[in-house]
């Protein structure tokens, strides 16, 4: 699959270290607009920077999934009652936390212990943000 730099939106405006949302959201539209093509889909880091991108593109009048299809990560309750529902990766967040709370307190019982990859199951989540 082919990236487009341009289209890693991983900033923020120039100055502004703690954002608001109308900043973040400004910003969204300002990256958005300096592009002379869309991507496809955008696959976000978590479900509220996948709301603020709806909610910008909703204003741009970019129909979703029709034009651009969007895909959040963690499958937070708020992408169930947005229009159009937010297609996501469901965490199991209480298996996530138990295993990084055994991680830690492996790390603090033994600090020299080697360090160790985790994987964690996820399930894909379809909604009408991707066209299903």
């Amino acid at each position: 699959m082919e990236i487009n730099e341009s289209w890693c939106l991983t900033k923020n405006k120039p100055g502004i270290l703690h954002p608001d949302k109308k900043d973040y959201k400004s910003y969204i539209q300002e990256e958005l607009e300096k592009l002379s093509v869309l991507p496809q889909v955008f696959i976000c880091a978590n479900d509220f920077v996948a709301l603020d991108l709806l909610n910008v593109l909703n204003k741009m009048q970019i129909k979703i999934p029709e034009d651009i299809k969007i895909l959040g990560f963690d499958d937070a309750p708020e992408a169930r009652i947005i229009s159009p529902k937010l297609s996501t990766v469901h965490i199991h967040s209480q298996i996530l936390g138990f295993s990084a709370t055994q991680l830690l307190l492996s790390r603090i019982n033994e600090p020299d212990m080697n360090f160790r990859t985790m994987h964690c199951e996820t399930n894909l989540v379809l909604r009408a943000s991707t066209g299903d």
